[in-house]
C-alpha cells in the first residue's frame, strides 16, 4: 500500500494513527507513502494539531515544525508538506489556537458524549491534550471559564488573567513527594514539620510570586499562598492540575546526594524560582535578583548549572552560545562564561571541586521556550571534574553520577550537531 485517502471524519488521534499505519508498513520496492485528505478542508475547525502531534509527540510548538519542515521527528523519518497546504494548515492553526468556541463545544456536550464527569483530567485524556494545550500562555482560559461559557454554571466571579498564568509553574512537576506534599497542604494548610516541608512550602510559593512576602505585604509564605488562592473556584483547579500530573508521572526519580536537605529529585523537572527555593536561596526573608546561568551557594559549597542545549540566535548573543552537549549518557561537555580564564578563583573551584569537596550539579532544558510557555530544567544531579581545556570560555567534561535518561539523552547528544 503506497497510497492512503482519508475519507473518514475523526477526532479521535488514535484512529487517525491506525487508519495511517495501513500505509506506513514497510515493503520491497516501496519507497514513500502518498497520503490524500480529503476530510480537512471540509470544515474550518477540522482539528489538525491533534493529528500532528499524534505524528510528531508533545514539547515543540507545532506552528514551528511546520514552518520548519519538522525537524524533530525521529532520525531517518521526513514529512513533507506541499507549500499550498502548509500555508492552509498553518492559516487553520492560527485561527482555531484563537478560538476558544471549539473548546467550549467540548466542554458543553463532554458527558453526554463520554458518559464520565466532567474534570480536568478525563478533559485531557479523552481529547489527548497536554496541560500547555489546554491552558493559553494569556491566562485567558480555565475549566472554569469553559464551563460558565458553555451555559453548565452561573457564576459571575472571576479573577484576573495573570492567575491562571501562573498555572503553568505546575504543568512540568513530576516529583510524586513534591505533588502529594502541596496536595495535602493546599487541602489543609498547616506549619511545616521539618526542613524538607519547609523548603516544598517555599516553592510552592515561588511558583506564584518572585518577591519575598514582606514586599507584597504578606505576613509569611502562609498568607501569601493563601492570598493567591483566595477564591475557592482557582484552588480547586489548581488542585485539579497537581491531581492529573500526579495520574502522568513517567519519571522515576532518584534520590540527590547532598549532605544538606534539599527537596529536589533527580531526573525530576523544575523551573527556576523552584530550584532557588529548594536550595533556601529563595524563601521568607529573602528573594535576591537571579538571571545567571550558574549559581554558588558557598554556605553549601555547591555550584549549579542552568544548561540551554539548543540556543537560538534570538534568544542569545554570540558570546553566550556555548558549546554544552552530552557526550554519552554520563559525560557532559558544557563551557563556562565567556570571559571566564583558568586561573580565575571560580574556574580554580571547578577545577579542584574533588579536593575540596565542592559539588557540582547540572540542569539542562532542551530549548529555552517550550511553545509559548517557558521551559523548566531536569535535574541531572552531580558530577565530577574529568578535564577542562581553553580560556574565554573555558571547555569542561564532566562526569555524571547518574545517567542521563534515555529519553533526554538523543536531544542532549544532538545539541552541537545543531
Amino acid at each position: 500500500v503506497n497510497t492512503i485517502l482519508f475519507l473518514r471524519p475523526t477526532q479521535s488521534p488514535t484512529i487517525f494513527l491506525q487508519q495511517l499505519g495501513r500505509g506506513l508498513r514497510l515493503s520491497p520496492g516501496k519507497d514513500c507513502l502518498t497520503v490524500l485528505d480529503f476530510i480537512g478542508q471540509a470544515n474550518r475547525h477540522y482539528n489538525y494539531e491533534a493529528k500532528f502531534k499524534a505524528l510528531t509527540g508533545p514539547g515543540h510548538a507545532l506552528p514551528y515544525e511546520i514552518r520548519d519542515g519538522f525537524p524533530h521527528l525521529p532520525a531517518a523519518c521526513y514529512l513533507e508538506l506541499e507549500p499550498v497546504a502548509k500555508k492552509y494548515i498553518l492559516a487553520n492553526l492560527g485561527q482555531n489556537a484563537a478560538n476558544k468556541n471549539g473548546l467550549t463545544q467540548r466542554v458543553k456536550t463532554f458527558s453526554e458524549d463520554t458518559g464520565l464527569e466532567l474534570n480536568l483530567s478525563n478533559f485531557l485524556k479523552v481529547y489527548d491534550m497536554s496541560l500547555y494545550d489546554f491552558y493559553h500562555a494569556s491566562g485567558s482560559r480555565s475549566l472554569f471559564r469553559l464551563k460558565k461559557w458553555a451555559g453548565l454554571i452561573t457564576d459571575d466571579r472571576d479573577v484576573e488573567n495573570q492567575v491562571y498564568q501562573k498555572f503553568s509553574s505546575f504543568f512540568h512537576i513530576d516529583s510524586k513527594r513534591l505533588l502529594d506534599y502541596w496536595l495535602a497542604y493546599l487541602k489543609t494548610p498547616k506549619e511545616a514539620s521539618n526542613e524538607t516541608e519547609r523548603l516544598m512550602l517555599g516553592m510552592l510559593y515561588y511558583s506564584f510570586y518572585k518577591k519575598k512576602p514582606a514586599q507584597l505585604g504578606f505576613k509569611d509564605l502562609h498568607e501569601g499562598i493563601r492570598d493567591f488562592l483566595k477564591e475557592d473556584f482557582v484552588k480547586e483547579e489548581l488542585m485539579e492540575v497537581l491531581r492529573y500530573r500526579l495520574s502522568q508521572l513517567t519519571v522515576l526519580p532518584e534520590a540527590n546526594e547532598y549532605p544538606f536537605t534539599c527537596p529536589l529529585e533527580v531526573h525530576c523537572h523544575y523551573n527556576v524560582n523552584q530550584i532557588m527555593a529548594a536550595f533556601d536561596y529563595f524563601n521568607q526573608d529573602q528573594s535576591p535578583e537571579f538571571r545567571e546561568g550558574v549559581k554558588y551557594f558557598a554556605d553549601k559549597k555547591t555550584d549549579i548549572f542552568l544548561i540551554n542545549l539548543n540556543k537560538s540566535e534570538k534568544d542569545f548573543s554570540p558570546s553566550t552560545m556555548y558549546e554544552d552537549y552530552a557526550i554519552n549518557a554520563q559525560l557532559f561537555h558544557w563551557q563556562s562564561q565567556s570571559q571566564d580564564r583558568p586561573a580565575s578563583p571560580k574556574i580554580q573551584r571547578y577545577i579542584h571541586q574533588g579536593e575540596t569537596g565542592n559539588l557540582i550539579s547540572l540542569f539542562v532544558r532542551e530549548f529555552k521556550k517550550q511553545g509559548n510557555y517557558t521551559a523548566a530544567y531536569t535535574f541531572l544531579g552531580n558530577a565530577d571534574y574529568v578535564s577542562s581545556a581553553g580560556e574565554r570560555p573555558v571547555s569542561f567534561v564532566w562526569h555524571l553520577h547518574q545517567a542521563i535518561p534515555a529519553s533526554l539523552l538523543a536531544k542532549a547528544n544532538k545539541a552541537i550537531a545543531l
